[in-house]
């Protein structure tokens, strides 16, 4: 079930968020976890039994880890006493990581495993192959996958304690606000709201404020801007234009963004109308100045994960340059493969990669010498180029698309654009660009000298003024949400990105 589908909005949400608020404090986990069950039975029904292994899994294997670890000792104590390299709560923790990975490894990676066996067998010219049977990916599992990972890490390292309550744990699964996408929220930054949480009126409304938001960032750019990249990528990419090229994956940075920050904060709406606060997952990628900046803003829940759970046991910044380096680039590896089973997904990865490891090595030192505009010059097409990876289905097509993007002999096609030169287009792609960029800080920038000259000498027309910018956003969110709705019942192209990883 989409955020973005009409069943969604006029009836789950509205029926989940009222009888949530209706309920004692007791029932409502478990009327959460009711809700969350039927939320991903609506779209998984087949192997629905995958989440259920991954509950019993990280639930009780959270269990031994605490068991056997240094958690049963006061803080004091376990702060004192070194810990074997391979005590019960080790071998719980690495059971727990294993299976995890197991699971993951199997809905998700198998398949390619067997196709490149299978190649490399073709290229020995050995006359033999693996039976590549179609595997179904279920929805979400790179989640909470990642999600049941973190929650072990962090009982073996003392973070946090086990949950007890097999309900408690299986909410905290399969809450359904962050479920499918993200984002992947640790049990640390939730436990206390899941035991005990209180559902305050003005979180209540920013909540809200925040689905309405994300919601139009979904359907009125994300979807309007993604038919007329969704087109181009079909056309063979030796045919395209140059400007049909730069447009193309222009409407595809935009796409993206707007897809999945606009799921993420109706994540994080909907979380708040429930009593929950869930982490930040953008803060406006493509104002970055280099590709480190870069990450630092984009799916800050997957960086941050991959930072605490990856690149600071591999030793971190603790260790010495070259392997630093290494580790930065298994950290980028790591993230182009969990995102999908293809090896344009790895190259993606390794690009980043590649250049978060020269900036570091090289480039900081002189950009930070330079205006900022010129290294915003500088990062912008790479994070384009690199976006041409993850957006085609083979190395091959990436790489002449690209090529396309530099041909500077075919400039112009007028056939090819005749699908984008349509006035929505236009205004969705512009819309687009314009907010992508922190509008209202520069808002609030630009009228404090104005603001602070009014409070001094008419306080009235500032109160005024406040009120009239108070109603016109409430005004605007409506105008959004209705919108949004007239677009979902014209329109059936719907798409969600990250379904499929």
């Amino acid at each position: 079930m989409l955020f973005s589908s009409l069943v969604f909005l006029y009836i789950f949400l509205p029926f989940v968020v009222l009888l949530h608020f209706l309920l004692p404090k007791k029932l409502r986990n478990a009327w959460l976890l009711i809700s969350s069950l039927i939320f991903y039975f609506w779209g998984e029904q087949k192997y629905i039994y995958v989440i259920f292994v991954s509950i019993i899994i990280n639930y009780f294997c959270g269990l031994a880890i605490e068991h056997y670890g240094r958690a049963k000792l006061n803080p004091k104590e376990a702060k004192d006493k070194p810990e074997t390299s391979w005590t019960g709560a080790s071998k719980a923790l690495l059971v727990g990581v294993v299976l995890n990975l197991g699971l993951l490894f199997y809905f998700k990676y198998f398949n390619f495993a067997l196709e490149n066996i299978n190649n490399l067998f073709s290229l020995l010219k050995l006359n033999f192959t693996f039976t590549n049977n179609k595997i179904h990916l279920p929805i979400g599992i790179s989640f909470f996958t990642f999600q049941g990972i973190a929650y072990l890490a962090d009982v073996y390292r003392r973070d946090i304690t086990s949950e007890k309550s097999f309900l408690n744990f299986s909410l905290y699964k399969l809450l359904f606000p962050q479920l499918i996408a993200g984002p992947i929220i640790l049990m640390s930054q939730i436990k206390q709201e899941i035991h005990n949480r209180t559902i305050k009126f003005e979180s209540f409304v920013e909540g809200l404020k925040r689905f309405i938001q994300g919601l139009s960032k979904k359907v009125l750019i994300a979807n309007n801007v993604a038919i007329f990249v969704d087109q181009t990528f079909a056309l063979p990419a030796q045919d395209l234009a140059l400007s049909t090229a730069w447009l193309a994956i222009i409407g595809y940075a935009l796409q993206i963004f707007f897809d999945f920050s606009g799921y993420s904060d109706m994540a994080v709406g909907i979380g708040k109308m429930l009593g929950f606060d869930f982490v930040k997952n953008f803060n406006y990628p493509y104002i970055s100045k280099n590709l480190t900046e870069f990450w630092r803003r984009w799916n800050m829940s997957l960086s941050s994960w991959f930072r605490d759970y990856v690149y600071i046991p591999l030793g971190g910044s603790r260790v010495s340059k070259s392997r630093i380096l290494i580790n930065l680039m298994a950290v980028f590896l790591l993230t182009g493969f969990w995102h999908g089973a293809s090896w344009s997904f790895i190259v993606w990865g390794l690009f980043n990669g590649f250049w978060v490891v020269l900036e570091r090595l090289y480039l900081k030192a002189f950009f930070e010498k330079i205006p900022g505009f010129f290294s915003h010059l500088y990062a912008i097409p790479l994070i384009l180029i690199s976006w041409v990876f993850f957006r085609s289905d083979t190395i091959g097509y990436a790489l002449t698309f690209i090529k396309q993007m530099f041909n500077f002999s075919n400039l112009y096609d007028p056939y090819q654009l005749i699908n984008f030169m349509t006035v929505e287009n236009i205004l969705f792609f512009i819309l687009g660009l314009i907010f992508s960029l922190p509008l209202k800080s520069y808002i609030i920038k630009l009228s404090q000298p104005v603001m602070g000259y009014l409070g001094k000498s008419r306080s009235n027309l500032t109160t005024l003024i406040k009120i009239s910018i108070h109603l016109t956003s409430r005004l605007t969110l409506v105008g959004l949400f209705l919108l949004s709705t007239l677009y979902l019942i014209v329109n059936t192209y719907n798409p969600f990105i990250y379904f499929r990883f």
